[in-house]
C-alpha cells in the first residue's frame, strides 16, 4: 500500500525537507517527523491498517482529499476509497493530478474542495 521509497526518502535530512518539515510541522519538526515514519514504517510491516478501526470514532464530517499521482501511496484511490467507506460521514475529493499531500502540491485546487465541502455542511447545518 506504501510506496518503501517515502521511508528511505526520510533518512536523509537534506536542506529542502529540513525546512519544508520546519515550515510545516514547527520547531517540533523532527519529533513529529519520527512519529510520521514509525506509522508509515507500522503502515508498510502491518498492511495499513494504521487506523485501527478507529474511523467509526469519528463524530464530524471528514473530507479526505487524494491524487492519483500521490508518490507515498501505491494505490491512492483503493487507500482513499477503504478509509471513506470507514466513515460514518465521509467526502472524498479526488485530483487528477498532485502529490502527497494534495494541500501543499495544488494548493488552489486543495482549497476549491474544502471550500465546497464547507459551503455544504454550511447550507447543510442552516436548513436543520
Amino acid at each position: 500500500m506504501l510506496e518503501k521509497n517515502v521511508l528511505e526518502d526520510r533518512s536523509v535530512r537534506s536542506e529542502g525537507q529540513i525546512g519544508f518539515w520546519r515550515n510545516a510541522h514547527g520547531e517540533d519538526w523532527e519529533r513529529v517527523v519520527k512519529a510520521d515514519t514509525a506509522m508509515l514504517t507500522s503502515m508498510v510491516e502491518e498492511g495499513g491498517n494504521w487506523l485501527e478501526n478507529t474511523t467509526q470514532e469519528v463524530r464530524c464530517a471528514v473530507l479526505i482529499t487524494t491524487s492519483l499521482e500521490d508518490q507515498m501511496l501505491q494505490h491512492p484511490l483503493e487507500y482513499s476509497l477503504e478509509m471513506l467507506n470507514a466513515l460514518k460521514d465521509g467526502r472524498l475529493y479526488i485530483s487528477p493530478h498532485g502529490g502527497h499531500p494534495l494541500m501543499w502540491s495544488k494548493p488552489d485546487i486543495f482549497r476549491q474542495a474544502v471550500q465546497g465541502f464547507l459551503a455544504f455542511y454550511s447550507n447543510h447545518n442552516s436548513t436543520e
